[in-house]
C-alpha cells in the first residue's frame, strides 16, 4: 500500500554565509562551529517540530497543521531559535582564543528561515522517514531566493502565502515579493527582518517587578514552548484561569518568547497589579515563577496584605489547575 499523503508545515533553517566562511578556513575548526550552531537550531525547533533531516548547514523539519494552537506560535518558535541562535555565536566569538580564521569569523553567519504549507508523503531514506513530494522540492527551491539582494537581510523568516493562510497571519508590516521558478511557476511571499527583532528584543534578564508582594514557582513536565503555549492560547487558558478573556485593561508590557513575559492589569483608577512570568528549562521540564506587585493608592502594610489575599486565593489557584491539566495531558 503507497503511504498516505500528510499535510503540514515544512521548515527550513539554513545558515548563511557558511559557503564563504568555510572557504580557505581551518575545516576542523570550522565543523566544530556549524556543528555548535546547527545543535542550537536543532534545540529551538524540535520540538514540537519533527526533525526530518540536517542537511549540511541546514535543519529541515516539518509538523503536521495542528502542531500550534495560534498562528503566531510558529513566528515565535523562530524568533526563539533565532535568539539562540545569535546568543551561541556571540558567545562563541567572545570566548575564542584561536587566531584561526574560523573562529574569527564566526560572526559573519546568520541564519534564515523558510517555511511553507503543503502536502507531503514520508518515505524510508536510511531509516528515517523523511517526506518527500513537490512542496518538499519548493521549501528547498526558496532557499535560493532574491531577499537578501533586494533587502539587505542575511537573517530573515519567509512564509509562503500557503503558510501564512494556514497560520491565520496578515502579512502587514512584512516585505511581499514573490520568486519564479522553473516547473513550480511563481511563489508569492511575505518575509520578516530578524536582525531588527533581535536588535529591538528586551535586553539581559526579563525585568522584576519592582516589589514582588506574592511569588510561587511550579514544575511543569513539558519543555517551555509548551507551557508558554497554555498561558497564551485562548483555548488552554480557559482549562486553568478563572479570569474572563483578556481585554484592553489587561496588557501584555514586555515579552520573550518561551522566557518571560509580563502582564499589567487596571481594574480600576490608580490601582495597578504587574504580574511577572519566568520560564527556565528544569530537569526536561520547566520551572514556572510568578512574581505579583500590587500599585495602589494604599499604605505599605494594607497594599501587600491586599495583594496576598487575593493571589493566595485566586492565582494560586490557578496554578494549581494549570499544574493538574498539564499533567493530565503529559500522562
Amino acid at each position: 500500500m503507497p503511504p498516505a499523503q500528510e499535510e503540514g508545515y515544512l521548515v527550513l533553517a539554513d545558515v548563511s554565509g557558511y559557503t564563504g566562511f568555510v572557504a580557505g578556513t581551518e575545516l576542523e575548526h570550522a565543523t566544530a562551529v556549524l556543528s555548535e550552531l546547527i545543535q542550537t537550531m536543532l534545540d529551538g525547533l524540535s520540538p514540537p517540530l519533527e526533525l526530518a533531516a540536517v542537511e549540511g548547514d541546514a535543519v529541515f523539519v516539518h509538523g503536521p497543521a495542528n502542531v500550534v494552537a495560534r498562528g503566531e506560535t510558529l513566528l515565535e518558535l523562530i524568533d526563539a531559535t533565532y535568539s539562540a541562535f545569535r546568543a551561541r555565536r556571540g558567545i562563541m566569538a567572545a570566548r575564542t582564543t584561536c587566531p584561526c580564521a574560523a573562529c574569527r569569523g564566526v560572526d559573519s553567519l546568520d541564519v534564515k528561515f523558510i517555511t511553507h504549507f503543503g502536502g507531503f508523503v514520508r518515505q524510508e531514506l536510511g531509516g528515517q522517514p523523511t517526506p518527500i513530494g513537490n512542496d518538499v522540492n519548493l521549501v528547498h527551491r526558496l532557499l535560493k531566493n532574491g531577499v537578501e539582494s533586494e533587502t539587505g537581510w542575511r537573517g530573515y523568516a519567509l512564509f509562503t502565502d500557503s503558510a501564512l493562510a494556514s497560520l491565520g497571519l496578515e502579512a502587514d508590516g512584512m516585505h511581499r515579493r514573490a520568486e519564479e521558478y522553473e516547473h513550480l511557476g511563481s511563489v508569492s511571499m511575505a518575509i520578516v527582518d530578524l536582525d531588527a527583532r533581535w536588535s529591538a528584543r528586551p535586553a539581559g534578564e526579563p525585568p522584576l517587578p519592582g516589589v514582588s508582594h506574592w511569588s510561587a514557582e511550579i514544575d511543569l513536565p513539558v519543555p517551555p514552548p509548551a507551557v508558554w503555549e497554555w498561558l497564551h492560547d485562548p483555548r488552554l487558558r480557559e482549562r486553568w484561569t478563572s479570569e474572563p478573556p483578556r481585554d484592553p485593561a489587561h496588557a501584555i508590557v514586555d515579552w520573550k518568547p518561551y522566557e518571560f513575559f509580563s502582564e499589567e492589569l487596571r481594574p480600576r483608577a490608580g490601582v495597578r497589579t504587574l504580574r511577572s512570568w519566568r520560564l527556565s528549562a528544569s530537569n526536561g521540564g520547566t520551572r514556572l515563577r510568578l512574581d505579583v506587585d500590587l500599585s495602589a493608592p494604599l499604605p505599605t502594610v494594607l497594599r501587600r496584605w491586599l495583594c496576598r489575599s487575593y493571589a493566595q486565593r485566586q492565582l494560586q489557584a490557578d496554578l494549581d489547575r494549570l499544574e493538574r491539566s498539564i499533567m493530565v495531558e503529559a500522562a
